[in-house]
């Protein structure tokens, strides 16, 4: 999927990849709303933009 400027979306799975984490991990980040994400078609479809992932990979990296 991709949004409006035309960047791939990444999923649950791919994003959970990319962090290196579970994909229950993950839900529950986006519950507690510690991850950036969107919910597409209500509330059942997260999708993660990888841009603004890797961004807050850096930022983490950064404080270490």
């Amino acid at each position: 999927m991709t949004n409006k400027v035309g960047r791939e979306l990444w999923n649950v799975h791919q994003a959970a990849e990319f962090l290196n984490m579970k994909e229950i991990t993950i839900y529950k980040k986006c519950k507690k709303i510690e991850i950036p994400h969107m919910r597409i078609g209500g509330k059942r479809t997260i999708r993660f933009d990888p841009v603004i992932l890797e961004e807050l990979i850096g930022k983490q990296r950064e404080g270490e």
